[in-house]
């Protein structure tokens, strides 16, 4: 073994000594952590209404996308979440046939596939609700002038999974250093 093989060995343990500190300093901070840390506002999320077409243009869309799990909302209202579809549950019907979203809904019955959760509740709670078998949850602040609940994002369980594996996009993310390429596939 030479000087140079050594020196990178070296450098590797480094970055994995560091990478399971920050996993370990990360799931230690779940206690604290609330559900709007770690959640995807909804201006970013991709939403689609169950009154969409099914048609070559929203395939290209959630090709686009690249989401596997897809949040459906009544009529015109973001705010109105009514079920979570999966894209295959889309891609897979014929064009032709003129259905909109809401019908796929109603025969997958995937209206049940989702919880609501508040932004303010312990990122730990989420995720034992997430693996019981959840894609997602629906992200919601309650408003006290309105009394009523007013949805502000999503949060999947891998979204939690990254918070605390540092794993994000297929890169190892430190807060102290660098980002680090470990030639992991993302999803996203």
């Amino acid at each position: 073994m030479d000087r140079h093989m050594l020196g990178g060995l070296m450098r590797q343990q480094k970055y994995t000594t560091a990478n399971i500190a920050n996993v370990v300093e990360n799931a230690m901070m779940l206690e604290v952590r609330r559900v709007r840390d770690v959640m995807t506002p909804l201006e970013k999320v991709f939403m689609i209404s169950d009154r969409t077409e099914i048609n070559a243009n929203l395939k290209q869309q959630l090709n686009a996308n690249r989401h596997t799990r897809i949040p459906v909302y009544k009529g015109d209202d973001r705010n109105c979440v009514i079920g979570v579809l999966n894209v295959k549950d889309l891609l897979l019907i014929d064009d032709s046939l003129d259905l909109h979203v809401g019908a796929v809904m109603q025969l997958w019955n995937r209206s049940t596939l989702f919880r609501f959760v508040s932004s303010e509740a312990p990122v730990v709670q989420l995720m034992l609700e997430l693996k019981r078998g959840f894609p997602l949850a629906i992200v919601v602040d309650y408003q006290c002038d309105k009394q009523c609940y007013h949805v502000t994002g999503i949060v999947t369980l891998e979204d939690n999974l990254e918070e605390v594996s540092c794993f994000e996009h297929g890169y190892v993310v430190s807060p102290h250093s660098n980002v680090w390429n470990f030639g992991f596939s993302s999803k996203r």
